[in-house]
């Protein structure tokens, strides 16, 4: 959709016959904050009867100091100009009010699984965005005739194994793009392991650990075994028979595909769309993302940007979700909770994103907090608080 943002608003730029339905639209319909703000600029200008073109929109954005924001003159003169512009602006108004449609649908769906919406006032708001004519689209008539189970099914979602996270926000959406980011040894890989433990039938891809190193960290966290022992072997007898007793129940339970040696974007989603050929696949997790290689002539802001956009049309191709690990910038080790701005080398990650969860740990109380920093369908700003065992690699709830 960034790429429909841009052909909008560089048609609204060029073609002062199409700004009449472009304008219909309102900012809330623009995901990109610079689109955001390039729409609102341009809506301005119009109101003040000002003559539109490239470079009085860019004028007027350096006067109100919200040039550098919109990315300045690599995103005006790189990205924007050389949009197509030749698409109708009938055709891209349509597109991204039925994106619109789709979101408010999502979270009306969420609302009535968490509980704030009860499903009949869930029916009434559905039928109320009326029929919409678009292949892309599930026809509302048709949603109607169904019954309310069948629209609000909870396959649609799945949970996490966090229980506060997925009480209050229904788990995730298959579709969705979900960042973990911590700082170093705060036990980012941990949780994303304990999730991929409790939904079952995963892949995960580690470009950190070994597949043995992960599945120790597995056998601690069902044994209760400190981790550091497993791998030693030095373990009490009685030790090493819970070991090798979680170790034979997993081989029957666990259905986690381990991959350990792909580093190379386009090979990670080959092997992701391969294994979901031909098995089972409930949830995707990759540890992490500033270690995977796109390649091309790009800084490296713009490499994450590519993989996090590629990462998210894949969740949304497959219908799996899609958890991705990231480091926090270095200086945000200073600071106390990390903010979405601390993602390091964040090219687009928190606008590809459906959810972000940051980890923090109090030095004092050694509490680790999930913070929900981010969750497009459903609430956010919040914490949760969590005791984080490093030795068994396990995170529990707690009351604080």
């Amino acid at each position: 959709m960034k790429e429909i943002e841009k052909t909008l608003l560089i048609t609204a730029i060029l073609r002062p016959q199409s700004r009449y339905k472009i304008f219909e639209l309102s900012t809330e319909h623009f995901y990109i904050p610079a689109h955001q703000i390039i729409f609102d600029a341009l809506r301005f200008l119009d109101d003040q009867s000002q003559n539109i073109e490239i470079n009085t929109v860019r004028a007027y954005l350096q006067s109100v100091g919200d040039y550098d924001r919109c990315g300045g003159d690599d995103y005006f003169y790189k990205e924007l100009v050389t949009a197509d512009s030749t698409f109708s602006e009938g055709f891209l108004v349509n597109q991204l009010l039925d994106r619109a449609d789709k979101e408010y649908m999502k979270g009306i769906v969420k609302d009535v699984l968490t509980g704030k919406m009860t499903k009949e006032e869930g029916l009434l708001k559905l039928d109320s965005i009326g029929k919409v004519e678009s292949d892309t689209f599930i026809d509302i008539e048709g949603f109607s005739k169904l019954d309310l189970d069948d629209i609000f099914k909870k396959e649609n979602f799945i949970s996490t194994g966090i229980p506060s996270f997925d009480r209050r926000n229904g788990g995730v959406c298959r579709t969705d793009l979900i960042i973990i980011a911590a700082r170093p040894k705060l036990g980012k890989s941990a949780l994303a392991l304990q999730i991929a433990n409790y939904i079952n039938h995963s892949i995960f891809i580690s470009l950190e650990m070994g597949r043995y190193e992960i599945y120790g960290r597995l056998l601690a966290h069902e044994s209760g075994v400190n981790s550091r022992l497993i791998k030693q072997k030095y373990m009490t007898h009685e030790q090493f028979l819970k070991v090798n007793k979680v170790h034979l129940e997993l081989k029957d339970r666990l259905k986690l595909i381990f991959a350990d040696k792909i580093v190379n974007l386009n090979d990670i989603i080959i092997f992701i769309k391969k294994t979901v050929s031909i098995k089972k696949v409930n949830a995707i997790f990759i540890d992490y993302i500033q270690l995977i290689e796109a390649g091309g002539n790009m800084n490296r802001d713009q490499q994450i940007g590519l993989i996090s956009r590629k990462l998210k049309q894949t969740a949304q191709t497959l219908g799996i979700p899609i958890f991705v690990l990231s480091q926090l910038k270095r200086d945000s080790e200073n600071k106390h909770r990390p903010t979405l701005s601390d993602l390091r080398e964040s090219g687009n990650l928190e606008q590809d994103a459906n959810i972000v969860l940051l980890l923090y740990q109090d030095e004092e109380t050694g509490v680790t907090e999930i913070i929900n920093a981010k969750s497009r369908d459903g609430e956010s700003n919040y914490t949760i608080n969590t005791m984080f065992y490093k030795e068994t690699s396990k995170f529990i709830e707690i009351e604080v």
